[in-house]
């Protein structure tokens, strides 16, 4: 059946909307709004509260990562309908939602405004653009017409120019730097490369058929509910992630108690990992080994924990794609999602 991750026709024939097009975009994406500016008025923040879900909130996930790291503001991403009781007129909120219709984003944008947060925001339209205009808040308008989680390039650009102009965080620099070198990860992946030469083919070969478990440690955590996300939506399976080394103070259990469940424990790692995680890392992986467990360990390069995760997230992405060609489903349309939220319409 892999043999079909080789022939380009035959993967149109499941991908009628584009998707293999949209994950090869995602370096030109970055660089389009990249190229974007926004003005913001100078202001004093005590911390940092993102808000948003699903693809709209990844690159949420991403800048919080880089936050962490390089600057001393406090920063979380609240998926919810509440915001948290500490946000006040001395929060930064960056307000995200792809489609700009997000029911529970609208909710935090008006909690936000009632707090007194200084908001920004990036959307491609619909009523947070309407918001964002009729209260004179900055925002980035991005394309529209794409699934939010192949506009994570667009979303993720945008931010970075937010973020920058606010003075917390320079990510928007070394997104840029890095950009010629997500070019050539896609390449490495893309269907013109055979499976016996492509990493992503591989992976997908070996997880199909089976259940998905995504372990990352801290430095790739996004790249990690990346992969998960990705393989729900594009190729409709069922699959889970966590983060090294919570991980091993829990689910650990059940791997090793159960070696012969149908699942394949994925592992990303990092050249940027500390010698204690990576310690922690080599005798989890060794267990999983000796006690028959299912394990892939993927090995990211790049000069930063950002460029490693982003590197991860591309790898990922392909895999999806082609988990989803090994499925015989198409990985644009999410019809579950899409009856769910026809149900949730008088909310």
């Amino acid at each position: 059946m892999f043999a079909v991750l080789d022939d380009a026709e035959a993967l149109s024939t499941k991908d009628a909307l584009g998707m293999l097009d949209q994950i090869m975009a995602l370096p030109s994406q970055l660089e389009y709004s990249l190229s974007k500016s926004i003005s913001l008025e100078p202001g004093t923040f005590s911390n940092v509260c993102i808000c948003g879900l699903g693809g709209s909130a990844m690159s949420g996930d991403i800048l919080r990562e880089y936050m962490n790291e390089h600057s001393s503001f406090p920063t979380v991403v609240v998926r919810d309908t509440q915001l948290p009781k500490w946000v006040n007129e001395n929060t930064f909120a960056l307000i995200l939602s792809y489609s700009g219709n997000t029911i529970e984003t609208l909710y935090m944008y008006e909690e936000a405004k009632s707090r007194g947060a200084r908001i920004a925001g990036v959307t491609s339209g619909g009523k947070l653009k309407e918001l964002f205009v009729e209260n004179n808040n900055p925002f980035i308008e991005i394309p529209s017409g794409l699934q939010p989680r192949a506009a994570l390039g667009y979303m993720l650009g945008a931010c970075a120019v937010v973020m920058k102009s606010a003075n917390l965080c320079n990510i928007a620099d070394d997104l840029k730097s890095m950009i010629p070198c997500l070019y050539e990860e896609c390449k490495q992946y893309s269907i013109s490369v055979p499976i016996r030469d492509n990493l992503a083919k591989t992976i997908a070969d070996n997880l199909e058929n089976t259940l998905p478990a995504i372990y990352g440690t801290i430095s790739v955590g996004p790249a990690a509910k990346r992969w998960r996300t990705q393989i729900n939506e594009n190729s409709k399976m069922l699959s889970m992630c966590g983060i090294l080394p919570e991980f091993n103070h829990n689910q650990i259990v059940g791997w090793i108690s159960t070696p012969s469940a149908p699942a394949t424990a994925v592992f990303l790692r990092s050249v940027v990992d500390n010698i204690e995680i990576s310690k922690i890392v080599d005798a989890t992986t060794s267990l999983f080994k000796d006690s028959g467990v299912e394990t892939i360990i993927i090995n990211l390069e790049g000069e930063s924990r950002l460029e490693c995760t982003m590197r991860g997230i591309i790898l990922g992405d392909f895999v999806s794609y082609y988990l989803a060609a090994l499925r015989g489903v198409d990985p644009t349309p999410i019809d579950p999602i899409s009856k769910l939220k026809e149900r949730m319409t008088d909310i």
